[in-house]
């Protein structure tokens, strides 16, 4: 009897909920990031920061290189392999560590909230853009969450803190957002302790190593943070502006985010200021959403992927309130205020997907059924909130309406979608193409390839390691082939390399109305794409 009750307590234990859903919420965000590794195409910021990086990399100085370690990180792969594959595979890698972080904070966030922020974080379009990209930021969201989970594993110790603002001095600008947020929920700290020297000589050194370049050479006094911040107020790095990414792809967690906060203060200033954590969550959150308000009308994604992570912690603590709150709920009482709502909703969504096909709004007779239908649902909803019960209840459908069209953009960015506008503008085929023409048997091997300063920017990381590059105003005697903006006849001595040829494509997003947006939600391949042509012209032979 005894050996037996001794050989089950020493048997195997069964996987736990908590595991499972660790291991699911890990597996979906790997499985999103790995998607977009493959089908999302070069452009955007990251067209951008490897531009640079390969500009460092053949010794030419370039604003393009700020520069960032993982950008420094990148230049140095460029030796091994002049392809975005390596420095898309560092990016992953790095984003890969966002998991462990997570599981890492579970005891200070709590084990639901750390799991629902995973979920927020491997869904939300924007983390998945950035995740594999291999931009001068890729390692400012893995890092944000890896100090955070240092600082809670091991404390603020000497070698911690050194490394910390080490990485913080030589990385972008996210997490700037973060300590701005943590000075202001601690503001009496006291700088003269010596963690605050560990901090500042880590930092020193960073910016040490930035302004030399990572040892590409001296840069002046370079602050990559601050630098890159300065830099995407006038950088277009996005086809659609600051202020048309938060609509299009991050309105659904920062509601969520704001809603929490509500119902938080709501409850009064303890409920809202009396943990730590959520103090400095809160701050994270404004602070974002003041920066994205600050470069509303610039062309900065960067603003809204900050936006997004700072509201994935504060999102994925409304989620697990709300899955607590809906256990407890009066069902009996909920039902059929639930179903009245929900059916009318799906029956109102028939109507308004047919306006948003046609363009415009439908006769006098739908409107009405369109208004009753939103009156029903508002009913509803009213009457869930009016008993303490079910409060919860309605904030379910609200919820789900902010999911659906979230969630639908992060499956269109992972997927690859041609139309979609994140990232955007992107390399093309064509672009492609041209560097085969370049390097081929029908350029004289003798003559330089001139390139109107125009297409000069967007075609560095296409034709990179063709010699003979030069970027001019005026055809050059010597020119061999010329990549010239398309307009006009062949210069003369030249005949035209016959195709169509585009060096970056614009996807942009859908007019700012109500139809167009759902229009473009129930069928995201509507977007029309605008090309920036070019012309491509050999020299004759004699």
């Amino acid at each position: 009897m005894t050996t037996s009750a001794t050989s089950t307590a020493a048997g195997p234990r069964g996987i736990t909920v908590a595991a499972a859903a660790w291991t699911a919420a890990a597996a979906v965000y790997a499985a999103m990031r790995l998607l977009a590794f493959v089908k999302l195409p070069v452009g955007g910021l990251e067209l951008w920061s490897l531009s640079g990086a390969w500009q460092a990399r053949a010794g030419i100085d370039d604003a393009r290189y700020v520069p960032t370690l993982f950008q420094a990180l990148t230049a140095l792969l460029l030796r091994v392999e002049d392809s975005e594959t390596l420095p898309r595979l560092a990016a992953l890698a790095a984003s890969l560590t966002v998991p462990v972080s997570l599981f890492l904070l579970r005891r200070r966030i709590g084990e639901p909230a750390a799991i629902a922020t995973l979920l927020v974080l491997a869904f939300d379009p924007l983390q998945i853009a950035f995740g594999p990209a291999a931009t001068a930021a890729a390692f400012d969201v893995p890092l944000t969450a890896g100090i955070l989970a240092a600082l809670a594993v091991l404390g603020p110790r000497p070698p911690v803190i050194t490394v910390a603002a080490f990485l913080l001095a030589a990385a972008g600008p996210l997490p700037l957002a973060l300590l701005l947020a943590a000075a202001l929920t601690h503001p009496r700290a006291d700088w003269r302790q010596p963690a605050a020297g560990f901090a500042a000589a880590g930092a020193a050194l960073g910016v040490l190593a930035a302004s030399f370049g990572f040892g590409a050479g001296w840069q002046g006094i370079t602050v990559p943070p601050f630098d890159l911040f300065a830099t995407g107020f006038d950088a277009g790095w996005s086809t659609e502006t600051t202020r048309r990414l938060v609509a299009l792809y991050a309105w659904g967690p920062a509601v969520l985010a704001g809603g929490y906060l509500a119902i938080r203060a709501a409850r009064g200033r303890a409920a809202l200021l009396g943990d730590g954590l959520d103090r400095l969550f809160a701050a994270w959150f404004g602070v974002s959403l003041a920066w994205c308000f600050a470069a509303g009308g610039s062309r900065d994604p960067l603003a809204v992927l900050s936006l997004t992570a700072s509201a994935a912690p504060l999102a994925g603590r409304a989620l697990a309130w709300l899955v607590d709150s809906l256990g407890s709920a009066d069902w009996r009482r909920a039902g059929w205020p639930l179903a009245g709502a929900l059916l009318a909703a799906a029956t109102l969504l028939g109507p308004l997907l047919d306006w948003a096909r046609l363009g415009r709004v439908g006769p006098g007779s739908e409107v009405v059924a369109v208004v009753v239908l939103a009156g029903v649902i508002a009913g509803g909803l009213t009457l869930l909130l009016r008993w303490p019960a079910t409060r919860a209840v309605a904030i379910l459908p609200l919820a789900a309406a902010a999911a659906v069209p979230w969630l639908a953009g992060g499956f269109a960015v992972a997927g690859g979608s041609p139309n979609e506008p994140l990232p955007s503008p992107v390399t093309t085929l064509q672009a492609s193409e041209i560097r085969d023409i370049v390097t081929g048997p029908a350029r004289d091997p003798v003559g330089i390839v001139a390139i109107h300063p125009s297409l000069a920017d967007a075609l560095t990381w296409p034709l990179r390691g063709s010699r003979g590059l030069v970027a001019a105003s005026r055809i050059p005697p010597n020119a061999s082939v010329v990549i010239w903006e398309a307009a006009g006849a062949p210069p003369e001595g030249f005949r035209t390399f016959e195709g169509r040829w585009a060096v970056l494509r614009e996807r942009r997003g859908p007019d700012s109305g109500f139809l167009d947006y759902l229009r473009w939600l129930a069928n995201r391949n509507t977007l029309p794409v605008r090309d920036l042509p070019a012309a491509v012209y050999i020299r004759e032979q004699p």
